[in-house]
This record gives structure tokens, sequence and C-alpha cells, in this order.
């Protein structure tokens, strides 16, 4: 026999004996002497669907937004506006939801909230005062839609909606009921304190397919401020009354 021969023979035999060795090991320690790679591939696999499915599901939802933008709106801003408004009915009476009332926020909130800003923010602004806005651009947006917008459309829009939906109310009793939550509750205070660093914002960083649905994000809390202010009674009723449903300063100071 060659010393070939002789190295091969036993190269075979110190394989035969690892290979019997390794059989003895655990099930347990034989997987950790396996390659990294292969006890984590099932893992790394799981993680590479689920972010592709989180990649692929805010694709869609951002072509929705950019392709359908009215629609959008619309679902998304009757949907916030009617669970804000059941909230706060909610906490006021949990055995005593007004679903006329609630139906009158949520066409407000789909219509107005919605689609009419959805118009503002992609023609009416744009064309009044330009796509790209400087500092005085934007100040100047902003300062129009806190005294102009604000004001005199979307507030006062709100309440007559109220007043169609809610009992014997009409559009003349929801307008004086804002007169006179305007006058006595501090209600445009209200306003120009929270829209006014958030339009700021929004027209200022918040790309325009989404700004809608980044308002509607923080009216959420201000629709629900917005109900629980509405509910008051009319004007000519005493301040204990408007008190005791809901709305006096320091409910709505709660609210907030």
């Amino acid at each position: 026999m060659t010393m070939a021969r002789i190295i091969q023979a036993l190269l075979l035999a110190l394989l035969a004996s690892s290979c019997k060795s390794f059989s003895t090991i655990p099930s347990d320690s034989r997987q950790m002497l396996l390659p990294t790679y292969q006890k984590n591939d099932n893992a790394v696999g799981s993680s590479y669907r689920q972010s592709h499915l989180k990649d692929a599901t805010i694709s869609a939802v951002e072509s929705f937004f950019i392709t359908k933008p009215y629609l959008a709106a619309f679902l998304t801003c009757s949907a916030k506006a009617s669970a804000a408004d059941f909230i706060a009915q909610t906490k006021a009476s949990a055995s005593n939801v007004d679903l006329s009332r609630n139906a009158a926020f949520l066409v407000y909130g789909g219509l107005y909230q919605g689609m009419a800003q959805q118009f503002m923010y992609s023609t009416v602004f744009p064309g009044m005062f330009g796509h790209e806005l400087d500092l005085n651009g934007l100040i100047s947006q902003v300062a129009f839609d806190m005294t102009v917008v604000g004001p005199f459309l979307c507030l006062p829009l709100a309440y007559a909606v109220k007043g169609m939906f809610i009992g014997d109310d009409n559009v003349e009793t929801g307008l004086q009921k804002y007169v006179h939550d305007v006058s006595s509750q501090g209600l445009l205070f209200k306003y120009w304190a929270l829209w006014t660093p958030v339009n700021f914002l929004t027209f200022g960083i918040i790309p325009l397919h989404f700004r809608v649905a980044f308002v509607a994000f923080i009216s959420f809390f201000w629709i629900f401020i917005l109900s629980s202010t509405a509910g008051a009674e009319s004007p000519n009723e005493s301040h204990e009354s408007v008190s005791s449903n809901g709305i006096s300063s320091t409910a709505t100071q709660q609210s907030l």
C-alpha cells in the first residue's frame, strides 16, 4: 500500500468518525452547529414579507388619495366627523345619542371638510397664492383661511347643517346659535388657537394630496369640541340651561 492510499484511508476513517459523532449529538445541539443563515432563513423571509406588505399597503393608500382625491376626502372626513360627534355625545349622555345630530356632522364632514376643502386646497388656494409658497405667501394663505374661510364659511356652515337636521331647528336658528357661541362661548378664539399653527404645517410642509387627511386627523379633536359647543340651547335661553347641556366654559375646556 502506497503512502497516498494510507493517507486517503485515514481521511475516510476520520470523516466517518466525525459523521457518527455528529449523529449522536441531540437535535437541538446540532441546530446550534448549523450556519446562522440556515437558522434565520424563515425569520428573514417572514420579516421581508411583512415589510413588503407594509410598503404595498402604504403605496396603495397613497395611490388612492392621488387618483381619487374627492372620494378619499369624503370617506375620510365623513367617518371622522361622525365618530367625533358620537364620542362627544356619549361623553355627555351614554344612553341618549342623537342620531340626527350625528348625521348632520357626518354630512358636514364629508361635503365641506372633505370635498370642499379638497377643492380649495388643490384649486382655489393655488390659484390665489401660487403652488410654490414663500414665507409671505404662506402667511397670507393662513391669514385668509383664518379670517375669511373659517368665520364666514366653515363655522356658519357647520351650524346651518346642524340646524337643518336637529329637531324643529332650521338654518336661521343654527346661524343664531353660531353668533351666540362666537359672542358668548369664545368659539373663534378656540378656532384660531388650534388652526393657525395647524394651517402653517398644512400649507407649508404637508404634500398636497395628504393635506385633507392631515387636517382630518387634527380636526377629529376639533369636531369633538365643535359638536360639544354646538349642543348649546338657543340664545334666548338662560345661562343655567346652556351650562346644563355641557357647553359651559369649564366643560368646553375639558373637551380641549
